[in-house]
């Protein structure tokens, strides 16, 4: 299932639709829930410890699962939930990189994990 935030009433939703328009369960407002925003830079796969931090302050550690020029896949605890567009800070010490981003999307993988990807 897929997370969407509702850009009216800023309440979060899940969908097991991925694409096309969509009531907001709360307010009703109409959401196209498409993705727009596709990677098209190579990604390489890379496995190495981050932290993400959020705009209240709270870090969290994480791992990358691939990288890109334009930004990079992580694995989280599913107890932690970004949501799309959300501005966060990454740094990764092994590569130097301390940086802000943006989150793109959000899936769950397991009871346990989520993926999501950033934008640099």
């Amino acid at each position: 299932m897929d997370r969407h935030m509702c850009p009216r009433c800023e309440t979060p939703f899940y969908s097991a639709s991925s694409e096309g328009f969509m009531d907001c369960p709360t307010c009703g407002f109409v959401i196209d829930i498409t993705p727009s925003e596709k990677r098209y830079k190579r990604r390489v796969d890379v496995k190495k410890y981050c932290t993400i931090t959020t705009k209240d302050g709270f870090a969290y550690t994480a791992h990358t699962v691939d990288v890109s020029k334009m930004g990079f896949g992580i694995e989280i605890d599913s107890s932690v939930m970004f949501t799309p567009k959300e501005k966060v800070k990454v740094t990764i010490e092994e590569m130097g990189i301390q940086s802000d981003a943006v989150v793109v999307w959000v899936k769950e993988q397991s009871d346990s994990v989520v993926r999501a990807g950033l934008r640099l």
